[in-house]
C-alpha cells in the first residue's frame, strides 16, 4: 500500500526471546512462495521503495535484503508481481512520483480504462445484490447518464473537473440512492469534497435529471 514502507515491504530484524533475528516484510514472503503480490499505488510510495524493488523486475530478478546482511532471495517460479499506478501527469493525482525511465524500462505496462456500459452496469448489479441494495431500473439509467456527462468534464485534457469518475464513485451514489434524493446522493459521493466552481458544475449536471 502507499503507507508501505521498505522494512514493511522487505523485512526488518527484529529483537525477540532474547535473540535478534531477521523477519521477511509482505513482499519477500510473497517474492519467495507460490503467490501474486499485488503494490497498490506504486508510485505514491516513498522513493527508497522504487530503490528496493528495482532490482526484482530485471533479468537478474533477484531481491536483495540490505537490511538482512545482503542476503539475495530469488523469485519463486510461481511468483506473479502486479504493481497499481495512477498517472503521476495528471493534476487530479497531485504528490505522485513520476517513475523513472529505469524502473519504467523493467515493467510491462497495461493501461487499464473504463469498462464499457454493458459491463459497468453488470458491476453495479452485482454490488447492489451483494450489499442488498435496492435501486430502480430508472434510477440506474440516471446514474449511468450522469456518469457518461461527468466524464466529459473529468477529461484531462478538455474537462473541467479536477477529479476523476470511474466505478467508485458510481457505487458511492448507488449506496447512497436508497436512503436520499439523487442530489443528496451525488453531495455524499463527491460534490462536497470538491471546490465551489466545480460543485456547482456537478450540481448543474445533476439536476437536469432530477
Amino acid at each position: 500500500t502507499i503507507e508501505a514502507e521498505v522494512d514493511d515491504l522487505i523485512g526488518k530484524w527484529i529483537f525477540e526471546d532474547g535473540a535478534t533475528k531477521w523477519i521477511n516484510g509482505r513482499f519477500t514472503k510473497g517474492w519467495s512462495s507460490r503467490s501474486v503480490v499485488v503494490i497498490d499505488e506504486y508510485n505514491a510510495a516513498p522513493d527508497e521503495v522504487e530503490q528496493a524493488l528495482r532490482p526484482c523486475f530485471d533479468n537478474v530478478k533477484q531481491l536483495v535484503l540490505d537490511g538482512g546482511k545482503g542476503g539475495r532471495v530469488a523469485r519463486h517460479p510461481y511468483s506473479f508481481i502486479g504493481l497499481t499506478m495512477n498517472p503521476s501527469w495528471d493534476v487530479k493525482y497531485t504528490g505522485l512520483n513520476e517513475i523513472s525511465a529505469a524502473g519504467l524500462n523493467r515493467l510491462s505496462l497495461v493501461a487499464v480504462d473504463l469498462p464499457n456500459e454493458e459491463t459497468e452496469r453488470a458491476i453495479i448489479a452485482k454490488y447492489c445484490s451483494a450489499n442488498d441494495i435496492k435501486i430502480t431500473a430508472k434510477e440506474l439509467d440516471k446514474v449511468m447518464a450522469i456518469a457518461k456527462e461527468l466524464r466529459v468534464q473529468c477529461d484531462p485534457q478538455t474537462g473541467v473537473l479536477p477529479i476523476a469518475w470511474g466505478i467508485r464513485p458510481q457505487l458511492a451514489v448507488v449506496a447512497a440512492l436508497p436512503y436520499f434524493e439523487l442530489m443528496e446522493a451525488y453531495k455524499l459521493a463527491a460534490i462536497d469534497a470538491l471546490d465551489p466552481i466545480a460543485a456547482n458544475i456537478v450540481i448543474a449536471l445533476v439536476k437536469g435529471y432530477e
